[in-house]
C-alpha cells in the first residue's frame, strides 16, 4: 500500500500517450486546454493610449497650463482611427482608450482642470500626468498570452477575442467511460427502492469539470465476467476507464479481480482516508496504453479519489505538470487526530482579512458552498487552535 504522495508518483511516471488536438472557434474553447501557445500578433497597445478621460498635451506646456491655460484644439474619441496632430500651446479633450495626439507626451485628468472659453486651466497640482499606456506595454508582439496547457478560461475567451484568434488548437477531450454497480445499486429514477447510483452521475460530472467527456455504461452486475466484458468494451470506446465498487474484501467485490484480469496493476491501495480501496492500472493494447482508476463504492470517497488522482491522470493525457492544489486554513479549535493514515478531514470554510479559517463544527458536507478537506498528515496527533493546515476546497468536487 503506497502513501499518497507515492501513488501521485506512479501516476506521473507511467507512460501514457498525450491525446491529439483539434482546432476549435474560441467561442467554443470554454474550459479546453491549450495545445499550443497563443502569441500575441503585435504590439498592444499599438499606438500610445489615454488610460483615463483627460486632456492630452505637450509636457513643455506644462507651464502654459499651470499659467495662461492651453486652447482646445478639438475632441480626439476612442473611435478615431488615425490621432490627431497636437499644435504648441493647445490640448485635445482625450477620451480613455484613444490614441494620444501626434505630439502629445502627457495627460492631465479632466477632474483637475477647468475648461473656460476654449481653455483648460490647471485646478490641481499634483504633478501627475503620465495616464498614458505606452506601445506593448500590455504585450509585445510575440509574447505569450496564453500558454500550452492553460485551461481557457471567461477571461482567456477575452484574450483570445482581443487578439483577433478565431481558432485556437487545443487538446481533444479524454473520453472517461464511467462503470458502476453492485446488486444493491438502482439507478435513477428507476421504480424500485434500493441504494440510488449516484457515483457515475457524479463522476460523470467531475470528469467533465476537468475538460473530459464522462460516458455513461450500464450499472453492473455481481458477476466477474460481466465486469470483465464492460471494462474491456470502455477500455474500446474511451480514454480512460473509471469503475467504482468491488475493490474491499467483501464476497462479492467482483472489480479488483476483473480490472487484474484485463490491465496491469501499478498499485492497489492508498494510504488515505477516505480511500484506502483505490487502485490504478494501465491497459497495454496495439501500442496504447490507457488508463483505469478503481474508485472506492462510497460517494465522498469516489468523489476524493477521483479527484486527487484523476486530475493527475488528466494532466498526463494533457501534458501539463501536476500538484494538488491545497491552500492553508487556520484552525479555529483543537482537535485530535487518531488515524494513523493521510486523512482528508471535511469542515466549514470562511474568509477572513484574506485568510482561510477551518471549523470541524458543525459538521460539513462537500456539496455546502462553505466547505472543504482539511488535509492531515499521517500519523495522529493534537492539532492546535491556530495552527496553520493545508485545505482542499471544496469547488473542486
Amino acid at each position: 500500500m503506497l502513501s499518497f504522495n507515492e501513488a501521485l508518483e506512479v501516476i506521473g511516471a507511467s507512460f501514457l500517450t498525450p491525446l491529439g488536438s483539434e482546432k476549435v472557434l474560441f467561442a467554443d474553447a470554454l474550459g479546453r486546454v491549450l495545445a499550443e501557445d497563443i502569441l500575441a500578433p503585435k504590439d498592444s497597445p499599438v499606438h500610445p493610449t489615454a488610460n483615463m478621460d483627460g486632456y492630452a498635451f505637450r509636457l513643455e506646456d506644462l507651464g502654459l497650463l499651470q499659467t495662461q491655460g492651453l486652447l482646445v484644439q478639438g475632441i480626439n474619441p476612442a473611435s478615431l482611427q488615425e490621432p490627431p496632430m497636437l499644435k504648441p500651446g493647445c490640448t485635445f479633450k482625450t477620451f480613455v482608450g484613444a490614441k494620444m495626439p501626434i505630439g502629445a507626451d502627457a495627460l492631465v485628468i479632466v477632474e483637475e482642470v477647468q475648461e473656460q472659453a476654449e481653455r483648460i486651466f490647471l485646478t490641481h497640482k499634483n504633478g501627475k500626468y503620465d495616464w498614458i499606456r505606452p506601445i506593448g506595454s500590455q504585450y509585445k508582439k510575440g509574447a505569450v498570452v496564453l500558454a500550452k496547457g492553460d485551461k481557457i478560461t471567461p477571461y482567456g475567451i477575452g484574450a483570445l477575442a482581443e487578439h483577433n484568434q478565431v481558432f485556437v488548437q487545443v487538446y481533444k477531450r479524454p473520453r472517461v467511460g464511467i462503470l458502476s454497480g453492485g446488486a444493491e445499486i438502482v439507478e435513477v429514477g428507476a421504480p424500485i427502492e434500493g441504494v440510488r447510483s449516484v457515483n457515475n452521475h457524479m463522476l460523470k460530472a467531475m470528469a467533465e469539470s476537468l475538460g473530459g467527456e464522462g460516458v455513461l455504461y450500464p450499472l453492473l452486475p455481481d458477476k466477474q465476467e460481466s465486469i470483465e466484458q464492460a471494462i474491456c468494451h470502455a477500455f474500446r470506446d474511451c480514454d480512460m476507464v473509471v469503475t467504482t465498487g468491488g475493490m474491499s474484501k467483501g464476497d462479492f467485490d467482483f472489480t479488483q479481480h476483473a480490472i487484474a484480469n484485463v490491465s496491469e496493476i501499478a498499485f492497489k491501495g492508498a494510504k488515505i482516508k477516505p480511500g484506502k480501496p483505490v487502485a490504478y492500472s494501465i491497459c497495454a493494447k496495439d501500442g496504447t496504453h490507457k488508463p483505469l482508476l478503481a474508485l472506492p463504492g462510497n460517494p465522498p470517497a469516489a468523489a476524493l479519489t477521483f479527484y486527487l488522482f484523476g486530475a493527475a491522470v488528466f494532466a498526463k493525457l494533457f501534458n501539463t505538470p501536476y500538484a494538488p492544489p491545497f491552500q492553508e486554513a487556520t484552525l479555529e479549535e483543537d482537535f485530535e487526530k487518531h488515524e494513523e493514515r493521510m486523512e482528508f478531514l471535511a469542515c466549514a470554510v470562511c474568509l477572513k482579512g484574506g485568510r482561510y479559517f477551518a471549523s470541524l463544527r458543525p459538521r460539513a458536507h462537500l456539496h455546502d458552498g462553505h466547505s472543504g478537506l482539511l488535509v492531515l498528515e499521517e500519523g495522529g496527533r493534537t492539532y492546535k487552535k491556530g495552527s496553520a493546515v493545508p485545505l482542499l476546497l471544496h469547488y473542486i468536487f
